[in-house]
């Protein structure tokens, strides 16, 4: 079977072994959105070629069948998340912890006897 972009969004993976937990919690993320509810927020990470992709469509598949729009990225009607802001925090909080290790390092230590 050829996998088009058209197949990928209507079909399903055929297996996706060990990843029922993640499937599952998505699903209830999804509910808690349909209800207008908070959801957690899910980052897929790994290696190439352990099914990020493949799982990610089954999740929109799976969203679409309960009525879900999902929106390709860079879609306008997207929300602009802050993630440049989001980065430079995290980037400024990373060097102040780096300076203040490198502070106690160089902080003259008590002598034991």
């Amino acid at each position: 079977m050829k996998w088009t972009r058209e197949a990928i969004r209507t079909r399903p993976a055929p297996e996706l072994a060990g990843r029922d937990s993640l499937i599952e919690d998505a699903g209830v993320a999804l509910d808690r959105i349909r209800n207008r509810l908070t959801a957690k927020s899910m980052l897929m990470v790994g290696l190439r070629g352990v099914g990020k992709t493949v799982l990610l469509n089954r999740i929109c598949h799976d969203a679409r069948l309960q009525g879900v729009t999902i929106l390709p990225p860079g879609d306008r009607r997207q929300p602009v998340l802050p993630l440049r802001r989001l980065r430079a925090m995290m980037l400024r909080m990373n060097c102040m912890a780096a300076a203040g290790r490198a502070a106690a390092d160089r902080a003259p230590r008590k002598k034991t006897v």
